[in-house]
């Protein structure tokens, strides 16, 4: 569907709840999104791996 790599991010992984995480997913599932990232800047969580996911398109 997409020329190019697509991955989705879902942000505030610290504040936000196991629901509303799925169901983002869910959404980004829906919208044709393989790749999805779970982060959370203020703990960290899901950066690294997100950097890493850039830093492998080149």
């Amino acid at each position: 569907m997409f020329g190019k790599p697509v991955a989705g991010v879902v942000t505030k992984a610290d504040i936000a709840s196991p629901e509303e995480i799925e169901e983002a997913k869910r959404r980004l599932a829906r919208a044709g999104v393989k790749r999805v990232f779970v982060t959370s800047a203020y703990t960290g969580e899901g950066i690294q791996e997100f950097i890493d996911f850039i830093d492998s398109l080149d």
